[in-house]
């Protein structure tokens, strides 16, 4: 299911893969800069999420359109306050173009809609230097599914059906005089020796049905 560490963790990859004036400089909560950190910089966050059911009637498991805010936070350092403003601008073209033009990062996050996109741009003046700051909120829209875990006894579900397989014991094909052992899964017990018909205990068929995709 897609949430909202998938689409931190993708926007930091997109985000890299840009080359943006921050480069490779691009954080997230698993991977804060040290204190005292170089401009230019990128800190991704994804720290609030809206959940709307698509419907009470809906039979099944909880489903939500999801709007999860993904946080962008870039920083540049320039001399001057213009310079710093300027850069911050271009650094913010930048994240916009990184997420809202990146293919990979949309379709194989199932991005259902970019709901919004605010972008909040100053500049802060801690020391001598002047520290441009761009804050882009992005509203990354996607299809959640919250598949029960436990059955309605409260007992836990097992593994998720995978593969079924399939075995043919005949009845009119068959060995006269063979003497095989009788199978257990399923259990069966096979016509004894000699026979005129089956089941024999042989598999005279079989087959393997895949459940899942690939």
């Amino acid at each position: 299911m897609i949430n909202r560490v998938a689409i931190r963790a993708a926007a930091v990859d997109a985000l890299k893969q840009a080359k943006t004036l921050a480069n490779d400089r691009v954080f997230s909560p698993r991977d804060w800069p040290v204190t005292g950190a170089k401009t230019p910089l990128i800190v991704v966050r994804t720290r609030q999420e809206k959940r709307s059911p698509l419907g009470a009637a809906l039979m099944g498991p909880p489903q939500f359109n999801s709007t999860i805010m993904l946080s962008v936070v870039g920083e540049i350092e320039r001399n001057t306050e213009e310079d710093a403003e300027e850069a911050a601008e271009a650094l913010g073209q930048q994240i916009e173009g990184a997420i809202l033009r990146n293919g990979r990062f949309l379709y194989e996050n199932q991005v259902q809609n970019v709901s919004m996109a605010d972008v909040d741009i100053k500049v802060e003046s801690p020391g001598e230097g002047h520290i441009g700051v761009v804050a882009i909120t992005f509203g990354i829209e996607v299809y959640q599914v919250f598949e029960p875990n436990v059955d309605a006894a409260g007992n836990p579900l097992g593994t998720p059906l995978t593969e079924v397989d399939a075995h043919v014991d005949a009845t009119n094909v068959f060995d006269r005089t063979g003497t095989y052992p009788a199978p257990t899964d399923p259990a069966c017990t096979p016509t004894p020796a000699p026979r005129t018909a089956g089941p024999d205990g042989r598999d005279e068929g079989f087959l393997k049905i895949p459940l899942t995709g690939g």
